[in-house]
């Protein structure tokens, strides 16, 4: 009983944020699927966070995050990073507008960011490292987005009626 007192929804995205993350790097070969659901779950749930939970923690949460992601998954510093910096710099700036728009503005927000943090890694990748730029790998992605927005949102307002 004592933990649940400290236990509000900012909390509860973080452990979910460092656990998803841990199975993101320790990504199998075989279930490449899989992986991709949680890459991309990843993405929703650090936009989610900075849209609905913005703190500023949040600074130090997306640079860890960045790094991590970047480091295992690329071998190099750069994509995740510069994305989830620019990403926590925009949302901050528009933070005080959030709360004058409806939950499917927000939603469509939270598309737009995610596709565009999508690409934007994708053109990071490909000019500052020489990687592929594969526009079926981005459909893939908006394919599996498509197929796990709603359970997701789902969870996500599960959690938020912690308070």
């Amino acid at each position: 009983m004592f933990f649940l007192k400290h236990l509000n929804p900012f909390r509860v995205y973080i452990i979910i944020l460092v656990i998803s993350s841990l199975i993101l790097i320790n990504a199998s070969i075989n279930f490449p699927t899989l992986n991709l659901i949680f890459y991309i779950f990843v993405h929703i749930l650090i936009i989610y966070i900075g849209i609905y939970h913005f703190k500023k923690i949040l600074y130090l949460v997306f640079f860890i995050c960045g790094t991590i992601i970047d480091i295992f998954l690329t071998n190099e510093i750069g994509p995740h990073l510069i994305t989830f910096m620019l990403l926590i710099l925009f949302l901050s700036q528009l933070n005080k507008y959030f709360v004058l728009l409806s939950s499917l503005q927000l939603f469509l927000i939270i598309t737009f960011a995610l596709f565009s943090c999508l690409f934007f890694e994708m053109l990071i990748l490909f000019f500052l490292f020489n990687y592929n730029f594969e526009l079926k790998y981005l459909f893939k992605n908006i394919l599996i987005f498509l197929l796990i927005f709603y359970p997701i949102f789902y969870f996500f307002g599960k959690i938020d009626r912690l308070r």
